[in-house]
């Protein structure tokens, strides 16, 4: 695993540097705000996914690491944020949705 690359302002330059292998990317804000951590197996193909989510909307930069154990470093990451910040980012937060179907809420119990 190499370290995160650095900072990548959102344009066609920083988007040009990320490559389609597996790793992990992070997305903020203007003010440094994570929005959004993902593992995936390309990573060019999952920034680009993320960028069009609604959450990301007012992403900035992104960095991302390539990492073939991509999960597991996708965990660390989440768990690190979910620790220090008692929440995970927007674009991770699945909220309600876990227990949706077809769009709507099921009540389980």
């Amino acid at each position: 695993m190499l370290p995160p690359e650095a900072w990548q302002a959102v344009n066609p330059e920083g988007l040009a540097k990320v490559p389609c292998e597996a790793g992990v990317f992070q997305l903020v804000d203007a003010d440094g705000e994570v929005l959004r951590i993902g593992g995936v197996a390309d990573l060019r193909q999952g920034v680009a996914r993320a960028l069009e989510e609604s959450a990301c909307a007012a992403v900035t930069r992104f960095r991302f690491e390539l990492d073939p154990f991509f999960t597991q470093r996708e965990s660390e990451l989440l768990a690190r944020y979910a620790q220090e910040h008692g929440r995970l980012p927007a674009g991770n937060d699945m909220g309600d949705d876990l227990f949706a179907v077809d769009g709507e809420d099921n009540d389980l119990f």
